[in-house]
């Protein structure tokens, strides 16, 4: 069973990254979010932040810029647990992470488009639209 926000734009790790850290491709990402309706997995939450933590951003202004952003924060279900699950062996050799497998398991969810930065992805065929920032 899918779910009932067809067609919304599944932003990645990478790409909220490369917005809030300023990097090329930033523009992709915001242009989006004020186009259309964006959402992000509390999956690929938590690995903004993990990352964030790592670069030592001040989590304080990340909650205060994350808060205004159009960007809704979903919670992922046993659906989209399965599908990113099943990603892993044919994605393996790329490298995928677990959160981009969620995004790309979440696009399929909502009929949406995964909003990436990773490159890698272009090698791969997991039956969701992909767009590229850069």
């Amino acid at each position: 069973m899918r779910a009932e926000r067809e067609g919304q734009c599944i932003v990645d790790t990478s790409a909220l990254l490369a917005l809030l850290l300023k990097e090329p491709g930033a523009e992709v990402v915001l242009d989006h979010m004020r186009q259309s309706s964006c959402i992000i997995t509390l999956v690929n939450y938590c690995e903004v932040l993990t990352k964030l933590f790592e670069l030592t951003f001040p989590i304080d202004e990340f909650d205060a810029v994350f808060s205004t952003l159009p960007l809704t924060l979903v919670e992922v279900n046993r659906e989209m647990a399965r599908f990113a699950a099943a990603l892993r062996p044919s994605t393996k050799h790329i490298g995928l992470s677990l959160g981009d497998r969620f995004c790309i398991a979440c696009a399929f969810y909502y009929k949406g488009t995964a909003l990436t930065a990773d490159k890698c992805w272009k090698s791969i065929e997991v039956g969701v639209p992909i767009e590229f920032i850069r």
